[in-house]
């Protein structure tokens, strides 16, 4: 049971697969779920949970569960300090949530302005140029005025100062964020996640090296925990309906589990 409370299901699956096949038979598939959950093999977890009707996941729709169950890993990761890891896997999920509140709250669906080659998608150099719906500029000129006016010292636009338009990353998602949707807290909320990413999220890629909770914050100003905090904030900008219990459904699968036993 320590394994289970440790969120280490595939050292428990591995412990109960080494006992007799009777003393194990009552959860043994279900530890092989929350085995796959926590690697994020939805198919299997689909699949076993249909055979044993051990449902675990509390968010149904296939972009959303995808998205949250994402984020729900990110707290694992947390949890048990592989503070490498949880910064590391940040990129993706704001990039994704940035994209769809995009979408939600500012009627502008990235994926109209992009193109896809092999599996990468990039922005579209013809679109990105193309008056947005209901605004008076482009993609590209938001995000180059945006961008040139970060990068000047006297916050002056700098029309030589270009943004490299290339393959869709969070920071033109933010400067797209600020121009389309009128909220200012949520400005100031994507404006600190891409903060975070961007001092932190290229030592932990590139860099051998310790990081712990206070180095985040040294680099940052936001501990591990506000992070995470952020992310879960970002949910509320989505029509995910994401309820605060559902953020414990680790917790209650775990009880789950050792129930079986």
């Amino acid at each position: 049971m320590e394994h289970i409370d440790d969120y280490d299901y595939r050292a428990a699956y591995s412990v109960a697969a080494d006992m007799e096949k009777h003393l194990t038979a009552n959860y043994i598939k279900q530890l092989e779920i929350a085995k796959y959950r926590l690697s994020m093999n939805m198919k299997m977890v689909n699949n076993l949970s249909a055979e044993t009707g051990f449902d675990c996941t509390p968010v149904k729709g296939t972009d959303a569960r995808k998205i949250f169950e994402y984020a729900l890993w990110l707290s694992i990761k947390l949890k048990r300090e592989e503070y490498i890891d949880f910064i590391r896997g940040i990129t993706p999920i704001i990039e994704e949530m940035f994209e769809v509140i995009l979408k939600k709250k500012g009627n502008l669906d990235i994926e109209k302005y992009c193109r896809t080659t092999n599996n990468v998608r990039f922005w579209d150099q013809n679109k990105t140029k193309e008056k947005l719906p209901n605004h008076t500029m482009s993609i590209k000129e938001i995000v180059n005025s945006a961008y040139g006016a970060k990068h000047n010292k006297d916050g002056r636009i700098n029309p030589d100062k270009d943004f490299a338009l290339t393959y869709v990353k969070s920071e033109a998602l933010v400067y797209l964020i600020e121009a389309v949707i009128n909220d200012i807290k949520l400005s100031e909320l994507v404006t600190n996640l891409r903060s975070v990413e961007e001092k932190v999220r290229n030592i932990a890629a590139h860099d051998i090296a310790s990081i712990d909770d206070n180095y985040i914050k040294n680099k940052t100003g936001f501990s591990t925990k506000n992070v995470m905090d952020m992310i879960k904030s970002l949910f509320t900008y989505t029509d995910f309906n994401i309820k605060s219990e559902y953020w414990n459904s680790y917790e209650e699968m775990n009880k789950g589990l050792k129930a079986l036993m």
